[in-house]
């Protein structure tokens, strides 16, 4: 399932990001959404076990 999520973001990265789809023959959405899996913190399953303990719990 699918959530819908507005927010601003900087007309410069709207500008970097649309330029980004334009380029691959890709919609906004689906740079917009790359960009946000690549950047998103990995979960607790996906974690690198080295660092699991110095997180709090």
């Amino acid at each position: 399932m699918a959530e819908i999520v507005t927010l601003q973001i900087p007309e410069a990265l709207y500008q970097h990001l649309a330029i980004a789809a334009g380029a691959t023959k890709r919609s906004l959405e689906d740079v917009i959404l790359q960009a946000l899996q690549i950047g998103s913190p990995p979960t607790w399953k996906t974690y690198p076990k080295n660092f699991k303990p110095t997180l709090p719990a």
